[in-house]
C-alpha cells in the first residue's frame, strides 16, 4: 500500500436492485468502495458472520476498532490484506482457499486494504468472548489460546471445511429454515476450526506497516472506548499531547472528515443498534447519543439513515 490510497474510517452497505455497495460514510463526497453480493447474519447475539462475493472498486484502506473476539477469516477467492495493530495478514487464494484464526483480548485497531478490481469471496466470523468462556470451564489448553492477545494460527482448509464456508458465503438467510441451516453450518465450522487449536501458537510476529499514522488510529481507539463519556476536542488532544488544531488537521487529512463528525456517526449507529434490539426508548437513545432533546436526535437520525427512529418500532419514552 502507498500513501496515495484513500483512507476510510466509516462505511455502510447500501442495496441497489440485486447488487450491494460498500460506501464510505461521513465524508462530503461518499466513495463507492466495493460492489457485490454481500451477506450478514447474527446468531444468538454472540456470533456474527459477514462476507460474500464482491469487487473492490478503489485502492483504499479502511480503519476501524475491533472489540475483543475470536475471529475466523476464510478467503475463498481473490486476495485479502488486513491487520490488527501490528499483526498483518496477506492472504492469496490463487492456489486454493486460505484461512486464519485470530484471538483478541482487548480493543484493537483494524485495517483492511482494498485494491481496485480485486474480486474477493470470503467470510468473516466474529465470536464474542462470553460465548467461549461459557463453554471453557476448566479446559486448560484452549483457555491458554483464548486468553492470549493476538494469538493466531493458519487454518488447514480441507474440502468439508471449504464446502461449509462456500455455503455460508452464498446465502442471505431470511426464511426460518435458511436461518436454521446457516446456524448449523456456523456451529460446524467453528467446531472444525477449534479442533485445529495449536498447543504452540504465534504471537505478534508481523511488523507495523509504514503507511499507518499510528497516533490517529490510537485516537480512534480512544474515541471508541469513550463513546459513552463526554468527549471534547481539548480532552482528546491533551490525551495525545497534541494541539486541537493539529488533531483536527491530521484527522481530516487521514479520513476526510472531522473528529466530531466521526463521534456523531458512531453514536448514531450505536443508537440505531440499541433501538433495533429494543433495548432503549427514543428518549433514552437520544440521551446516550449525547442529545439533550429527542427532537434534535430524531432530526440527526433521519439525516443519517433516511428515516425516523420510530420506524424501527421504538417508543418515545
Amino acid at each position: 500500500m502507498t500513501e496515495s490510497k484513500i483512507k476510510v474510517a466509516l462505511t455502510k452497505t447500501i442495496a441497489v436492485e440485486e447488487s450491494q455497495f460498500i460506501v464510505s460514510q461521513g465524508q462530503t463526497n461518499p466513495i463507492q468502495l466495493a460492489q457485490g453480493n454481500l451477506m450478514s447474519y447474527q446468531f444468538n447475539q454472540d456470533i456474527y458472520v459477514h462476507g460474500g462475493l464482491c469487487t473492490e472498486l478503489v485502492d483504499s484502506y479502511i480503519v476501524a476498532t475491533t472489540r475483543p473476539a475470536l475471529l475466523i477469516t476464510i478467503l475463498l477467492s481473490g486476495r485479502l490484506n488486513f491487520s490488527y495493530d501490528n499483526l498483518q495478514f496477506e492472504l492469496d487464494a490463487k492456489d486454493g482457499p486460505k484461512g486464519v484464526v485470530v484471538n483478541l483480548t482487548k480493543p484493537t485497531n483494524f485495517r483492511r486494504g482494498l485494491t481496485k478490481q480485486n474480486v474477493v469471496n470470503k467470510i468473516n466470523i466474529l465470536i464474542k468472548p462470553q460465548w467461549l468462556s461459557s463453554r471453557l470451564k476448566d479446559d486448560v489448553h484452549p483457555q491458554s489460546f483464548f486468553q492470549t492477545h493476538q494469538a493466531f494460527f493458519e487454518l488447514n482448509l480441507d474440502p468439508p471445511l471449504i464446502s461449509l464456508a462456500q455455503q455460508i458465503a452464498a446465502v442471505k438467510p431470511t426464511q426460518f429454515m435458511e436461518k436454521i441451516a446457516i446456524e448449523s453450518q456456523l456451529t460446524q465450522l467453528i467446531y472444525q476450526a477449534c479442533l485445529q487449536l495449536p498447543h504452540q501458537y504465534h504471537q505478534q510476529e508481523a511488523q507495523l506497516c509504514t503507511y499507518v499514522d499510528q497516533r490517529i488510529e490510537n485516537i480512534i481507539s480512544y474515541i471508541e472506548n469513550n463513546l459513552g463519556q463526554t468527549l471534547n476536542l481539548s480532552d482528546i488532544a491533551n490525551a495525545f499531547s497534541m494541539s486541537v488544531s493539529n488533531l483536527q488537521r491530521r484527522f481530516k487529512q487521514e479520513f476526510n472528515m472531522t473528529v466530531n463528525g466521526y463521534i456523531r456517526h458512531r453514536r448514531l449507529n450505536i443508537a440505531r443498534q440499541h433501538l433495533q434490539l429494543g433495548l432503549v426508548s427514543i428518549t433514552e437513545a437520544a440521551y446516550e447519543a449525547g442529545y439533550l432533546y429527542p427532537s434534535n436526535f430524531t432530526h440527526a437520525f433521519r439525516k443519517e439513515f433516511g428515516f425516523a427512529p420510530h420506524k424501527l418500532g421504538a417508543v418515545e419514552a
